[in-house]
């Protein structure tokens, strides 16, 4: 210690000398000096016992350092210490190769600079005004070499870059934080005059960059826990001395009760009427196109944290004007944006927990002299609470507003040369994202609180359109698509009202955000961390996540049938903008045929329809069954126009997809059996145009004709085969006997249409013709359609053959003479059938662009237990070959071949059946 008292004079001398002696910023210290004094602070610090617990006893260093001196050390050591880059010093270890680098200068600096500040008592304003700025200033420069490889979409909140090489480095920060928390708690300035200093832009935009700071490979080292690194003990003394400073329970929220929050800029005065309510986007359009210039009117000094804030954001013109201040740090106007949508989130969430905290105290409180009034209530402070969140939020939605000027090719183009307009868009939209996420989980909007002139809605509905309109110019920037998408799910569970006029919109934009290709093979790997999947960049996990949403959400409120009606093409309407997206219909159709491809999404709408109630079943099966009768005779009057076909392949898709869902018991087996017959009878037979000199003929003269080409009539023969599978589960449920089976078979000319019957007919005569070798005379688009047709043959063949044999044995045991035959004929029919099908998957026919899908094993696969009975060797061999080839199959080899991946999963699941081997 004695040594130590002889040696600190003598550095401090040192080092101040320096100091006088450069003009420059740079310093001139030795790190001799540094070291010398870092050991001296460190001996005499210890105190008495010695300990080295981390606690600083300056009993015996301010005896020995003046306040004078440390103004001059205390700058000084955050220079050195943060004045070091990965480069300059790499250049000087190659340069001298000694110890004494400017590595061990910069270390031993932030050490004297922990202990000095301890000691250091300097007002609030320099501590506010001239430390925190020139430490911020320092930060960016020590961070300036790594800025344009942290500004990454993938980066998770280090838009501003500020990622630091050293610990030492993120220590200084620390201990910049704990000289004003410390000052903070101790009173150096009042509460108004705190407020002030911490609310100027200046402060704003350093402690936003403190918050942001990280370490580079800080986190992989794995010897110690993210609590324990310093940059995460610096976001906590930001968000301490934020919280205390602003939101203080006795000090500042009945300020913030008194301030006036006027009606949002971007709700229309006749929001309060019906007309705003029904299109607010074109309300949004005609009063959000100016920024919002209105003088604020100071009520009272906590106004003056929202007009700041508010000058951030909007004050920002677009350029990348560099402005210096007189500590040596420098910002841009985009950095301004930045650094106000990094601290947004944090002060409102401190707003709410102390505004919560504020009304416990109250509560507990009243009555006694300090409170006065009427106590008060969880609306009331509810109310505030969202005022001041819409408050804060309105300059962003205004600002994101502004960036759609450019477009997506300017904003990409900005994005790809400098980072930077790219940057500020997906900082404005992940801000608004923390913040919709911070409304939901303090419930600071509820459908069920007071809403006089549904303000608060039309505000969130504004918001709501400025996303969606926002979205359809970001599919070239993945994380502001995420962004975007988890934006909107927080406001889908805040109130589905604020989506429900928008539900087509919002459907093609999620799904527009889905794979063209559907490869499922790897979904459901995330560990399901919010933070860590939008880091990994995927906006395809988002879309399939809000379209999963959306379909559970209008499966609870029982309006599937509203959903539905927003997944059919929707044509143009002039009267409500705002419910469908500004796009073709042919576009809208290319995006939702992914929704029904994507194999988690129309799991989830398989399990809505399954749990729907009955009522709901038959509005949706006549919305699709009007919209193909009407579709399809439109087109074969008009003709075939271009892009027709992929606009019903969807809808024939979807409405295929409902009746795969359909789950039916005695209860709704009628009804639903009325259907079947109603769809043969409408859409099935406007899609498969019949000769009607023909209907009535052999089969041999039973032939499908188009008025043009068969393009129609592939999507009538798939629609076909399922609602047979349906009407044959029907009568099952109802106890229909054989005969009545047979003859109201929508295959054998029952369920009113007479042109059923022809159908059978034509699919036999197909088979026939393809078994014998004359496939080529079929066109090669109705394969795959008969073959799944078939297939649902076989199944009703099935069951009326199993039915007349238990007749026929009973009958046999009382020697009683069958009335009703043998089932000769459709063992027969069946073998043919299934010798078809068998024949269509050998050979193996190509998907076809327009069609459902190709003849494959897959359907085969599904229905095993129905044709197995009528194959023959032949057929099992030609099973067994390709399921085993199928199976040893590696999924890295067909990784971009969807077809053979599906073949594989249904080989694999096959081989894992138990009740395959019996």
């Amino acid at each position: 210690a004695d040594v130590a008292k002889l040696l600190l004079p003598w550095a401090v001398k040192g080092i101040i000398h320096s100091i006088s002696a450069s003009s420059s910023d740079t310093s001139t210290s030795s790190s001799i000096e540094w070291i010398t004094l870092e050991a001296c602070l460190d001996n005499l610090s210890r105190g008495k016992e010695g300990g080295s617990n981390g606690n600083i006893d300056g009993s015996v260093l301010a005896a020995l350092l003046s306040q004078s001196s440390l103004n001059k050390l205390v700058p000084e050591a955050a220079k050195v210490a943060l004045a070091c880059s990965s480069n300059s010093i790499a250049d000087d270890e190659e340069r001298n190769g000694r110890n004494m680098t400017k590595l061990a200068q910069a270390k031993s600096a932030a050490g004297c600079f922990r202990v000095l500040t301890s000691l250091y008592r300097p007002t609030m304003d320099a501590a506010c005004n001239s430390l925190l700025l020139l430490v911020a200033g320092l930060v960016v420069s020590s961070a300036g070499d790594n800025t344009s490889s942290s500004i990454k979409e993938s980066d998770g909140a280090n838009l501003l870059g500020v990622e630091l090489q050293h610990e030492f480095q993120a220590s200084v920060v620390e201990s910049t934080l704990n000289l004003i928390r410390r000052l903070q708690l101790g009173g150096a300035a009042n509460p108004k005059k705190i407020f002030a200093l911490l609310s100027s832009p200046m402060a704003l935009a350093a402690f936003a960059r403190f918050y942001s700071i990280s370490i580079a490979n800080a986190h992989d080292e794995g010897t110690r826990s993210t609590d324990d690194l310093a940059d995460t003990r610096a976001k906590a003394l930001v968000k301490d001395i934020l919280w205390q400073g602003f939101f203080h329970p006795t000090q500042h929220i009945e300020g913030f009760r008194s301030m006036q929050f006027a009606v949002s800029s971007i709700v229309d005065g006749k929001a309060q009427g019906n007309e705003s309510a029904s299109n607010p986007r074109a309300s949004f359009e005609e009063t959000a196109g100016a920024k919002h210039k209105k003088k604020i009117i100071m009520a009272s000094y906590q106004d003056k944290l929202v007009a700041n804030l508010r000058e951030m954001i909007e004050g920002s013109t677009g350029d990348d004007t560099t402005e210096k201040n007189e500590f040596g740090g420098s910002s841009t106007h985009d950095d301004c944006v930045i650094s106000a949508s990094i601290i947004l989130p944090l002060l409102i969430e401190g707003f709410v927990h102390q505004t919560r905290k504020w009304r416990e105290d109250h509560d507990r409180h009243v009555g006694k002299p300090r409170f006065s009034g009427k106590r008060s209530s969880k609306a009331d402070i509810t109310l505030l609470q969202f005022q001041l969140w819409s408050s804060l939020v309105e300059p962003l939605i205004l600002r994101l507003k502004d960036t759609r000027k450019g477009g997506v090719t300017e904003t990409a183009a900005a994005e790809r040369e400098s980072g930077i307009s790219g940057v500020v868009e997906l900082s404005l939209l992940r801000s608004i994202r923390q913040c919709l996420a911070l409304l939901n989980k303090y419930d600071l909007y509820l459908p069920s609180y007071p809403d006089p002139g549904h303000l608060n809605f039309a505000y969130l509905n504004a918001l709501s359109s400025v996303l969606l309109t926002r979205a359809q110019n970001i599919y070239g920037s993945s994380s502001a698509s995420c962004e975007v998408l988890l934006s909107l799910r927080s406001l889908l569970e805040t109130n589905h009202q604020l989506l429900h006029e928008k539900l087509h919109w919002l459907l093609c934009i999620a799904a527009g955000c889905l794979p063209q290709v559907s490869n499922n093979a790897h979904i459901g790997r995330s560990n399901g961390n919010l933070g860590a999947a939008v880091a990994s960049v995927s906006p395809h996990l988002f879309g399939r996540t809000l379209i999963c949403a959306v379909v559970a959400t209008y499966g609870k409120l029982r309006q599937l049938d509203y959903l539905f009606a927003a997944l059919l093409p929707q044509a143009k309407r002039e009267s409500k903008p705002s419910s469908s997206p500004p796009s073709t219909t042919i576009d809208t159709v290319v995006v939702l045929e992914r929704v029904i491809k994507d194999k988690r999404a129309a799991d989830t709408i398989i399990h809505c329809v399954q749990s729907c109630p009955q009522g709901q079943i038959r509005p949706i099966w006549l919305s699709f069954d009007g919209w193909i009768t009407k579709h399809s005779k439109a087109r074969q009057r008009d003709g075939l126009a271009q892009g027709g076909d992929s606009t019903l392949r969807y809808v024939v898709g979807a409405f295929s997809l409902f009746l795969r869902s359909l789950r039916i018991d005695q209860h709704s087996a009628n009804e639903i059996k009325q259907l079947c017959e109603h769809s043969m009878a409408t859409s099935i037979s406007s899609l498969i145009s019949i000769d009607d000199s023909t209907s009535s003929c052999g089969n041999q003269q039973a032939v499908i004709k188009l008025r043009s080409q068969s393009r129609f009539t592939v999507h009538g023969i798939a629609l076909c085969g399922w609602v047979v599978d349906i009407h044959t589960r029907c009568s099952f449920w109802l106890g229909v006997s054989i005969d009545d089976i047979a003859n109201s078979s929508l295959l054998n000319g029952g369920g009113g249409s007479a042109q059923s019957g022809v159908i059978l007919s034509c699919l036999l005569d197909a088979a026939k013709r393809y078994t014998e070798g004359g496939g080529s005379a079929i066109d090669a688009t109705l394969i795959g359609a008969l073959q799944h047709l078939a297939c649902h043959r076989i199944e009703q063949l099935h069951s009326m053959i199993y039915q007349k044999d238990q007749v026929e044995n009973v009958a046999s045991q009382l020697s009683v003479s069958s009335v009703t035959g043998g089932s000769e004929d459709m063992i027969t029919e069946a073998k043919l059938l299934v010798d078809f099908a068998v024949c269509a998957a050998d050979n193996c026919v190509v998907d076809q662009e327009d069609g459902p899908g190709g003849a494959d094993w897959s359907v085969l696969a599904r229905t095993l237990a129905l044709w197995a009975p009528y194959s023959n060797k032949e057929h099992v061999n030609s099973f067994s070959r390709w399921m085993f080839s199928s199976a040893s199959l590696l999924e890295n080899d067909i990784a971009n071949d969807p077809v053979q991946l599906k073949q594989r999963l249904v080989a694999l699941s096959l081989i894992n059946d138990a009740s395959f081997y019996e």
